[in-house]
């Protein structure tokens, strides 16, 4: 899913961000002092100057910061404008708990550390659960999983892991999988399980603009990234043999520019890659998530 922001839509997507932080404030969520008042005030900024034309009266330099600062919240405020519009007419008191840590955390994406990244890895899980949600699967939050969802009549659970740098990718799926095992044990017999990964920062760490040509391009080769990670992930799969994973679910994310068209363009790729061959009805579930996904895309 991407989309390209004209200097027309700024406007919009200030009003967006307001809408979705009023929405925060009607499940309790307290927003003054925290990141998503910070991405209000600058996405109000960045839509009254570009009406105003003020951006052509700055110094090369001031451009420079100015925008590297907006480019930064306005990636923010479209995860979250993202997380409202899929989950706003799903809201649970388990949604409502992971709302109130969304908001904490830096406000910058690069200044995140490991002492303070569980409000971006909870803003995975919510944009996980949004996607779900998009493809017609309403997710749930009950505690014993990152989230889950019903296929065939099957509890799936889904485990979100967010690897830091490409060593830890391996070790963040192994995580993931063993608590995949976990949660199948205790739910009982029937139950399955996949595995979430953002890769993004083990692409891009600094998380520096992208620049591309045609989005068409772009598109495939965010696909072609996905595909090459799923085909070492999948070695580690067959290596641990975790019958009850049936699938990963792949995100990458960011905001590059198109030389096509000289804009912003938020970019977030889902691809989700299934384990065959664990039976007949755990194909089938396999099936119906894909076909889900699949319609998502479409859509």
């Amino acid at each position: 899913m991407t989309e390209t922001f004209t200097s027309a839509k700024f406007p919009e997507v200030a009003q967006l961000t307001i809408e979705a932080a009023k929405w925060l404030q009607e499940q309790g969520i307290r927003i003054e002092n925290t990141r998503i008042e910070r991405y209000i005030t600058d996405m109000q900024r960045l839509a009254r100057d570009f009406e105003n034309k003020a951006l052509f009266r700055l110094s090369a330099e001031e451009l420079s910061d100015y925008d590297d600062h907006m480019r930064e919240s306005l990636f923010e405020a479209s995860d979250l404008i993202t997380i409202y519009n899929g989950l706003q007419n799903n809201v649970t008191d388990g949604l409502r708990e992971k709302l109130r840590s969304l908001v904490k955390g830096p406000v910058s994406f690069p200044k995140e550390r490991s002492n303070s990244n569980q409000p971006r890895n909870i803003a995975f899980e919510l944009m996980t659960a949004a996607y779900f949600e998009m493809s017609k699967m309403a997710p749930f939050f009950t505690g014993d999983a990152d989230l889950s969802v019903t296929a065939e009549g099957t509890k799936v659970v889904v485990e979100c892991k967010r690897p830091q740098n490409y060593a830890s990718i391996k070790p963040r799926m192994r995580e993931a999988l063993k608590q995949i095992d976990t949660r199948v044990t205790k739910s009982g017999e029937g139950t399955v399980g996949i595995a979430a990964l953002d890769i993004t920062k083990t692409l891009n760490p600094d998380h520096r603009q992208i620049k591309f040509f045609r989005q068409a391009d772009f598109d495939r080769i965010l696909g072609n990234i996905c595909s090459d990670y799923f085909r070492r992930l999948h070695e580690e799969w067959k290596l641990h043999k975790h019958p009850n994973a049936i699938g990963v679910l792949m995100r990458v994310c960011g905001l590059g520019v198109s030389n096509e068209v000289s804009r912003y363009t938020y970019y977030q790729e889902f691809v989700f890659f299934g384990f065959t061959g664990q039976g007949k009805h755990h194909d089938k579930v396999l099936e119906t998530l894909v076909k889900a996904f699949e319609s998502s895309r479409e859509g």
